[in-house]
């Protein structure tokens, strides 16, 4: 088509139809446009600038510089707009014909291809081909310009999935417990995003807290927490981020009714857990423990997922980690018995534990490993039983030193009507990350991957702290990480380090008795009596009597090996009267092919001469 469009006009990629095309209106060139061109590019070469040079040459007068007709060509397309396209980039530029002052050039562009784009499955990618001509039909620039246009199913099909947790109405402002490294890299960051007041801060150690203060511009230093809650009282959300063996020391010294926000784990252990339970309770606390990842925009979407029935039943939770951490990050981790489950996995618990309740038991093993010998665990391996079809496991390898390549950490999440594979982004190269990543594939369907609204470092921390406001204002009928939900967390952590304690089932390495040879006479050249040879003790034609069965003697359907007077006592002949237990005489048998009972020393003499033979 020829002329002007209407300046907007919305296309999704599914719209683009391969082979369309719309032609621009023309454009002559001026000597001004050249000498503007090379006054903003800095290209003065006298191929475009010098008319006594150019006789010279092949063309015999200036040429337009090759990016001035690239940029004009592409300029005289944009009379029209797709809000939901951009350009990704350009290709195969060429050339073929010079521009000269006083040609005029009009630019047509043809759909050429379709495609997916690998890195963003909620756009496709469109190439058009792009060619500009001159006034006698020579073409004088070629290229493919590259598009990225929003899809318009995958658009539509995630929209409704929860990936964020609603603001507050009316925030109130935060006061900070515990000055580390999480609250300075993490906490106020996501608060100072969420648009949350931080208003005061309080630490064991000054300096901390002054550090924290200024660099975060923080009005209130307190010198401990009473001092804190007795300014603050219940105007305040207040976020404890101190040692899990601290938060019983905290709790005591807040208010009555307070809205509490703590940092994972709930203390050390169970018992530990127990104790701040109960005083959460005491007090009437609004109380939550920040186990943020049940928060994470992917995880929330994973969960809205499962619960909209998109992938089923739920049938498998497998949690991969195969990376490697830098563990010399994290020096305070060294003293500690429990390390690995408690202050990392226990985040996988949680999650599995949102998304398919409480197991019945677990099976665990959290071990060391020689390349980090200083901290108690590093690798984790544990199956969660649910004694019903869900199959449950995680395997953590935190000290793995291959490449990129092979790296990983992902939640599988399989169901019987499709799948989603959740990538942990921050677990790559940490501190520094990769995105995070949710795809989602139906049963016998093609991957597609959902558009993330955000990361787990940091918006996580938004939604934990969003929920405290919310239900401390009302606005939310129940706190995703209570401390009542979080206790039930700890108990399965507990259960884990309970698991490591119990042994692992042994292997029965027994292997079946080798069959005993049949008897033979007791001599140095002892016959082996074939199988169905029948033996007795003689004297007088009566005795104790046995049989080569298999390859052993046996009386009275037992093996037996020799004839001791405890064995004579309870021996039966075949007719089942007593054997005689004196006398004993010799040795017979009789073979298998008749009824002759002969003496052992006559069926010796014959095997011998057998063998003779």
């Amino acid at each position: 088509m020829n002329g002007t469009v209407d300046m907007e006009k919305e296309q999704y990629f599914e719209d683009y139809v391969v082979g369309e095309a719309r032609q621009s209106l023309g454009r002559t060139i001026t000597e001004t446009d050249i000498v503007l061109h090379a006054g903003h590019s800095g290209d003065f070469y006298p191929h475009h600038m010098d008319a006594e040079f150019c006789a010279g040459q092949p063309f015999k007068r200036p040429i337009a510089h090759g990016t001035m007709t690239f940029a004009i060509g592409i300029g005289l397309t944009a009379t029209q707009i797709n809000p939901r396209a951009f350009t990704y980039g350009y290709e195969r530029l060429r050339f073929p014909n010079p521009v000269h002052a006083g040609d005029t050039i009009r630019t047509t562009v043809t759909v050429g291809s379709k495609s997916d784009d690998l890195k963003r499955p909620t756009y496709g990618r469109v190439v058009e081909a792009t060619e500009t001509k001159n006034q006698d039909g020579k073409t004088v620039m070629y290229c493919e310009h590259v598009l990225l246009v929003e899809r318009k199913r995958r658009r539509k099909t995630f929209d409704e999935l929860r990936q964020t947790w609603p603001a507050p109405a009316n925030p109130l402002p935060v006061m900070i417990i515990g000055a580390g490294g999480i609250v300075r890299d993490a906490h106020l960051p996501a608060y100072a995003k969420a648009g949350i007041q931080v208003c005061g801060v309080t630490d064991l150690d000054p300096t901390r807290s002054e550090s924290l203060a200024s660099n975060w511009s923080i009005p209130e230093i307190h010198s401990d927490v009473a001092s804190a809650a007795s300014s603050c009282g219940t105007d305040v959300v207040y976020d404890i981020a101190v040692p899990p063996a601290a938060i019983t020391d905290v709790l005591p010294n807040l208010p009555d009714g307070a809205a509490v926000l703590i940092q994972k784990p709930m203390g050390e252990d169970q018992a530990q857990a127990r104790k701040i339970l109960s005083i959460c309770q005491e007090k009437n606390l609004k109380a939550a423990v920040n186990f943020q990842l049940r928060f994470a925009p992917m995880m929330m979407a994973a969960k809205s997922m499962i619960e909209a029935g998109r992938i089923g039943d739920l049938l498998e939770i497998e949690v991969h980690l195969n990376v490697y951490t830098p563990w010399d990050l994290f020096p305070f981790l060294i003293p500690m018995e429990r390390v690995e489950i408690a202050v990392h996995s226990i985040h996988y618990l949680d999650t599995i534990r949102a998304f398919a309740g409480n197991p019945v038991g677990v099976f665990a093993r959290s071990i060391p490993d020689p390349r980090v010998p200083e901290f108690a665990q590093t690798r984790t391996t544990a199956v969660l039983d649910y004694d019903d079809a869900r199959r449950v496991v995680l395997s953590i390898n935190h000290n793995h030193r291959g490449g990129r390549k092979f790296q990983s950490a992902w939640f599988r999440i399989e169901g019987t009507a499709g799948t989603m594979m959740v990538k942990l982004g921050v677990i790559f190269d940490y501190p520094n990350g990769e995105p995070d990543e949710l795809w989602y594939c139906p049963s016998n369907g093609d991957w597609e991957q959902i558009p993330l609204e955000g990361s787990w470092f940091i918006d996580a921390f938004m939604g934990s702290m969003r929920n405290v406001q919310r239900f401390n204002s009302g606005e939310d009928t129940s706190l995703y990480t209570s401390v009542e939900d979080a206790y039930e967390t700890m108990a399965l952590a507990e259960a884990c380090f309970e698991s490591m304690r119990e042994p692992a089932l042994p292997l029965d390495l027994s292997r079946p008795k080798a069959p005993h040879r049949a008897k033979k006479a007791w001599s140095k050249d002892g016959v082996e009596l074939p199988h169905g040879t029948r033996l007795r003790m003689s004297y007088n034609r009566k005795g104790y009597c046995g049989e080569v069965d298999n390859g052993e003697w046996l009386v009275n359907g037992k093996p037996f090996i020799d004839p001791s007077p405890a064995a004579k006592e309870v021996a039966r002949t075949k007719t089942g009267e007593p054997a005689h237990v004196s006398g004993w005489k010799y040795w017979e048998a009789r073979r298998p092919s008749d009824n002759n009972w002969i003496k052992i020393d006559d069926l010796r003499e014959e095997a011998r001469n057998a063998a003779k033979r």
